[in-house]
Order: structure tokens, then sequence, then C-alpha cells
């Protein structure tokens, strides 16, 4: 065995500190000993929410399997009710205005709305002084015609494909209310993005827990060619029951996703918010939908039960009232209480997991989704790894070093590149 293998990097699970060959001292509990900074960083702020998801239309064109999307007859999002939460959000005395989030159903259907929220921020941000916010949407990619593209070129909005693996993989759940795939739509579209010289990112959607890497991850890398890339495990209630078995393993068809997404240079986003977390020493505490610095509207001006995670949204209707206090006060989620999570040195990195992936499975937002803490505990081994080795790898590495924010990022350059820029 080589001295490289012999060589052990260890975790100190409170702080997020990182050396070689001494291990910390273990507390009772975790979660408990670690200085959450979530709280503190609301109470600069009377509301503090840092992105604003717009819930544009419930409508879509497509009827994917394991879509869970509430499907009815609930109208668009009215011009008005954009205004007011915009309004709302876009104040830097009360909140930290970073991103707005384009969703649906497929938004792509409401490009006016889009079009014109635009407008809104750009007045607002100008009278305010604030820097302009980022503009996301998450589409599934079938709409994406020169007519749309020119208004989400010329808005800056950073597009997110939902697309699944090879045109084999995306049409076993994603197609038409007919039943037709949708794979050539989606190639004509993101042909004409790279004709413009557009960056976006793919979400990829993971049916199985043991993928082929080569019909998914690099499928999307070589031929799709993206900027970013997120990975999900499906939430839905049948993958769940069948996730079941794959309880407490490593999921070792991450790692040479990770690896291969790593080769291409490709901002990896799940990957990237876990090792800044490890990096700047600050913990992860809310990773995903759920978090308390994240407000979702749905198209009648409520805010959405999963993303807002608020369990009661008939609170309010419009974003004036006395509805925040409630909001705070039934937000009470802390997954990181069960026992499992006491001595899990994943939690400094897990973010509690998915608020509405609890919800579809439990009923309550007060579980860890299906596979998560596999999940985390799968990357968590994968950073330190990648660390460990980049190190040893570089120079001679004295007994006890201890790991500085530069080593971190040699070992991941990729992950801290600019990749929304139009």
């Amino acid at each position: 065995m080589s001295v490289t293998q012999k060589r052990k990097l260890y975790f100190d699970p409170v702080t997020g500190g990182l050396r070689f060959d001494k291990d910390y001292s273990m507390p009772v509990s975790i979660p408990a000993s670690i200085p959450w900074p979530m709280e503190e960083q609301r109470q600069n702020k009377k509301y503090g929410f840092k992105n604003l998801t717009l819930t544009l239309t419930m409508k879509c064109n497509l009827a994917c399997d394991y879509c869970w999307q509430y499907r009815g007859d609930m109208p668009d999002i009215e011009k008005e009710t954009i205004d007011r939460w915009l309004d709302f959000f876009l104040d830097e005395e009360n909140n930290f205005p970073g991103k707005v989030l384009y969703y649906g159903g497929e938004p792509l259907l409401r490009v006016d709305l889009i079009e014109y929220a635009s407008s809104i921020i750009r007045k607002l941000c100008g009278e305010r002084g604030i820097p302009p916010v980022k503009q996301h949407i998450f589409t599934n990619a079938t709409l994406l015609t020169d007519e749309n593209l020119d208004v989400l070129q010329r808005e800056k909005v950073f597009l997110i494909l939902s697309i699944d693996g090879n045109p084999r993989i995306n049409a076993l759940h994603r197609h038409t209310a007919r039943g037709e795939p949708v794979n050539d739509l989606i190639f004509q579209g993101v042909e004409r993005l790279h004709r413009r010289g557009m960056k976006f990112g793919v979400c990829c959607t993971l049916s199985e827990v043991e993928f082929d890497p080569s019909c998914t991850i690099k499928y999307i890398l070589d031929v799709i060619c993206p900027d970013s890339i997120e990975l999900n495990l499906r939430h839905d209630i049948a993958f769940c029951e069948e996730a079941k078995k794959y309880a407490n393993c490593e999921l070792h068809s991450f790692y040479a996703s990770w690896d291969i997404i790593r080769a291409n240079n490709v901002i990896n986003i799940d990957l990237h918010k876990r090792v800044a977390a490890v990096a700047a020493r600050v913990p992860l505490q809310n990773s995903s939908s759920g978090s308390k610095n994240k407000l979702s509207v749905m198209p009648n001006g409520m805010i959405s039960s999963f993303n807002g995670a608020v369990s009661f949204p008939e609170l309010q209707f419009t974003p004036v009232g006395n509805w925040i206090v409630y909001f705070k006060k039934r937000w009470s989620r802390n997954v990181l209480t069960a026992p499992k999570c006491r001595q899990c040195r994943a939690a400094y990195i897990c973010g509690q997991g998915s608020a509405f992936s609890s919800y579809l499975q439990y009923g309550d937002f007060q579980h860890t989704p299906a596979l998560h803490c596999e999940y985390c505990n799968t990357m968590f081994q994968y950073i330190l790894e990648t660390i460990r080795k980049d190190l040893l790898s570089r120079r001679t590495i004295p007994y006890g070093y201890e790991v500085m924010e530069d080593d971190i990022y040699h070992a991941f350059p990729e992950l801290f590149s600019t990749y929304e820029s139009q």
C-alpha cells in the first residue's frame, strides 16, 4: 500500500475543518453542535428572502409519468400578482433579492408574462438602486422557438432544461399526453441555443438508482453540451418504494457521474453548493425547496405549500399584512433531530433535503426524503477523497496538515467559474 493510500483526511463535523492523520472529537449530537447561520441571517432583515419563484401557469404541453405538479384548471398568474410580489421581493431593506425563477407547468407557454416580469424587475431595480437580480427559467425544452429565445436572450434569462438522458432514456417517461416523444423538439431547441451562444443548464431526473452514466450524464455533456448540470433522483411514490432497497448503501453510479462532469469542466450544481459550504466553513442548512429564504408563489398569488414550506397556504393571498409572522411561526422544519443524524458527519452539508419531497412521500415536511441521506453521504465521501488525492498528488503534506480554502478550490476548479452569463 502506498503512502498516498495510507494517509487519511478527517472532517470536523462542527466547524467544517479538514486535516490529515488526526481525527476530531465527536459531540453527542453533531447537528445540535453546528453553528447554523440561517436564523442569524434572517434576523438581519425583516423577511430575509433571497429567491422568488413565480409559477406562471399550471398548464403544460407534456404529460411526464413522474411529474408531481398539480394539474387542474387554476388560471394563469395575473400581471397584478406579479407586480405585488416583485414589489415585495425587490426590497433590500427587508430582503436579500438575488434571483427570480420562472416556473410552471411549462412557463414558456406564457412567455409574455416573462417579458412583462422582466420589465418590472428592470424598472424596480433601477428606481431602487438594486443590482439587477438573476433571472432563471425551468423548462421542458420543447418550446425553444426563435420567438421565445428572442425574449429570453434579450432579458438575460438563464435556462434550465429538463432532460433525462439520450433519446431512449428521455422517451421513457417524458412525452405528450398522447404518448408522443419530444426528443426532436428538444434537440432543435438546443441547436438554436448554441447558434445564439446562449448559456444554459440541464436538470437530469434519474429514474434508476443504479443508472448508466454513459446513457444519461455523458450523453447530456457530449451532445447537449450545457454549462451546468444538476442530478435529481425521482421523488414520486412509485420510485421511493423501489429506492428502499438501497437504504444505507453508497450510490456508486454517482461517483462515476461526478467524475465525468468534472472531466468536462461543467458546473455540477449540487456538488458546487456542498463544496462551497466546506470551503467557506459555513454549514448548508437548507439546500432545496423549503428553505426559509426561498419564496414560491402560485398562479393564484398564494405561497406554495412546498417551496415556501407553509403548512397552511390559505394564510394569505397578497404580500401584505401579517402573514409573514405565521410563515416564520409555522415553519419549524428541522429533520436533523432524527437519531440517525446525531453522529452523521455529512449533516454539515446535507441541507435537510427537499421539503416538497418530504411532503409527497410522507405527508409532512419533517422527514428526510428517500435516499437523501445515502446521496449526501456518498457525496461527502467523494468530496473528501477528491481533496485528499489532489493534495497528496501535488506536494508533500506534513503530518496533521490542516486543509486551507485554496486547497479545496484547487481540487474543484471547475465548480467556481461563472456559468450564467449570456
